[in-house]
């Protein structure tokens, strides 16, 4: 990579500060990889709102059969839940 910057400087006259100017940037674009690559692991952040049986409808889900209780309900839809989470991966 620094073979550029010295071909400018033996091939192009003239053109000096170009070549310091071509270091500079690969100096920069290295550090800006090895940055990448140490900090820029995968790091994710989510955030999440469950919500379950938001109307509140709660139906009769099972009803008992037997003659001394019959069609009282055995089973109904559960109520709200409401669920708020973070998650952040590093």
């Amino acid at each position: 990579m620094l073979s550029v910057a010295f071909a400018i400087t033996k091939y192009m006259a003239g053109y000096e500060w170009l070549s310091k100017f071509v270091t500079i940037a690969i100096l920069a674009g290295f550090s800006s990889v090895i940055l990448v690559m140490l900090m820029g692991q995968s790091r994710v952040f989510r955030a999440n709102l469950d919500i379950y049986n938001i109307l509140n409808s709660n139906p009769v889900r099972a009803v008992n059969t037997a003659y001394a209780s019959w069609l009282v309900p055995t089973s109904i839809l559960d109520p709200r839940l409401f669920k708020i989470s973070a998650q952040f991966d590093f």
